[in-house]
């Protein structure tokens, strides 16, 4: 289930929980589950907006406001688990 969800990441580019769920035909909460576990295991990371990004930032951020934006990037760590097999 790890590669399948790596895999829907990196081909789709949408890291929600309800895109993922339905593209793999698999409950939102095992999704939101597994997410936390790719965390957890270093295949998956979550950057949340913080001040130490503004410059250069281009979110669109005013007078330093912080955007509620977030980032998922898969590690190179779950790089490897995608590239495994190929």
């Amino acid at each position: 289930m790890i590669k399948e969800i790596l895999n829907d990441l990196k081909k789709n580019g949408d890291f929600s929980s309800k895109a993922i769920s339905r593209n793999l035909n698999i409950p939102k909460e095992i999704v939101d589950d597994m997410k936390d576990k790719l965390i957890k295991m270093g295949y998956l990371e979550k950057k949340e907006c913080n001040e130490s990004m503004c410059k250069g930032c281009s979110c669109g951020c005013s007078n330093r406001e912080l955007n509620k934006s977030l980032e998922w990037i898969i590690t190179e760590k779950g790089e490897k688990i995608i590239n495994r097999g190929k």
